[in-house]
């Protein structure tokens, strides 16, 4: 049986291995030269005299080839599959390298390649997940400024993204300012304007709609709820009306909920 399924775990590793897309990505000079996780990057990459050459001209872009897994190969990358791929390929790599497992257990093999997939892409996924970001603003001179993320390049804004691109982040210790030596701790993706905008996302009934102002729904609440706790913001909405509008989503006769 072991056998059986250490072949499986490799035919999941190549399949998703398979579904990665590299994507030209465009980022301000400064903005590079100030994330201490784009400059390592671009040393992998060997584009830190590009970087040099460009801030010596004053150009203001530079190109760094990220990427994400799409729902199939050559597809383009898309965050809900990219949530899933790095999931199943951390499911595979705790299968594979806990510590009961010997060298020659056949989970060690494809546990090993998924963490090397995991390292490897670590990086160009940060920096796909950047890109993805949307400044949004109101007309409301004294509010703050809100950031909501795409699911894909020129794809839709809602609260699906902002947790399908948050919980890989954790994962990946994309999240912890003390990794990869970003000594300035100053996270593009930790910022508060992103839980602001999650929590704008909060309707008057409690639950969360898609985006501001839309309907309450038991999917988007999820991703919301889930979002804001891996952020450590969920002070930031009102917790008391959320928990009655879940209350009341359960149904007297079935006994299930409804969305």
């Amino acid at each position: 049986v072991d056998s059986r399924t250490g072949q499986l775990l490799q035919r999941i590793v190549s399949t998703v291995e398979h579904c990665w897309t590299d994507v030209p990505l465009s980022f301000d000079v400064d903005e590079v030269a100030n994330d201490a996780r784009l400059k390592k990057l671009c040393e992998e990459q060997s584009i830190n005299s590009c970087i040099s050459n460009a801030e010596k001209e004053k150009e203001k872009k530079i190109s760094i080839t990220g990427g994400g897994f799409g729902g199939g190969p050559q597809q383009m990358p898309h965050c809900a599959p990219t949530y899933a791929a790095v999931l199943s390929l951390c499911i595979v790599a705790s299968l594979g390298l806990e510590r009961k497992s010997k060298k020659d257990h056949p989970y060690r093999a494809p546990g090993r390649r998924a963490m090397e997939v995991l390292t490897k892409r670590r990086l160009q996924l940060y920096a796909y997940f950047l890109t993805l970001r949307e400044r949004e603003t109101t007309d409301d001179s004294h509010e703050e400024g809100r950031t909501a993320f795409r699911m894909q390049h020129d794809g839709e804004i809602d609260v699906r993204a902002s947790y399908c691109l948050l919980a890989p982040c954790y994962l990946l210790g994309l999240l912890d300012t003390n990794n990869d030596n970003n000594i300035d701790n100053n996270n593009p993706l930790q910022r508060p304007s992103i839980s602001r905008h999650i929590a704008s996302c909060q309707t008057f009934e409690g639950g969360f709609g898609a985006e501001p102002s839309n309907e309450a729904h038991g999917g988007y609440t999820f991703c919301a709820l889930a979002a804001l706790r891996i952020l450590g913001s969920v002070s930031a909405i009102d917790v008391g009306a959320l928990s009655g509008w879940l209350a009341r989503r359960q149904m007297g006769f079935e006994g299930g909920f409804q969305g």
